[in-house]
């Protein structure tokens, strides 16, 4: 699975990190009445699939900051950073694949030409 560059508006960026921070604000919560109650465990009904996606979104957060660091950089130093010469590119070839499955096929010739036909 390849990835795929987007553009995400501010607004976009914030609101993921007002519900990430919310979610997280929970977990700290949880975790100090577990502090102050004495527990050392809890028990809670997520699925290995669920933890796993939590591992995903650390993961991704991880690579959005330095995605975004890349990207602030070469905007200071006032040239396209190399997510967006990706995303031109992939835009790029994809026009050329949408012409060339447009165009008609021709069919080549397969294996060993008759012999007097030339």
């Amino acid at each position: 699975m390849g990835l795929k560059f987007e553009e995400r508006s501010i607004d976009e960026i914030e609101s993921t990190a007002d519900a990430l921070g919310k979610a997280a604000s929970h977990l700290s919560s949880i975790v100090l009445s577990m502090q102050s109650k004495g527990l050392s465990s809890l028990i809670l009904a997520w699925s290995q699939r669920q933890w796993t996606a939590i591992d995903l979104v650390v993961e991704m957060s991880k690579q959005a900051a330095m995605m975004a660091d890349a990207q602030f950089l070469a905007h200071a130093q006032g040239r396209p950073s190399i997510y967006e010469k990706t995303m031109q590119r992939t835009a790029r070839d994809t026009e050329k694949k949408k012409l060339r499955q447009t165009e008609p096929a021709v069919k080549k010739p397969r294996g060993r030409p008759r012999k007097g036909t030339t």
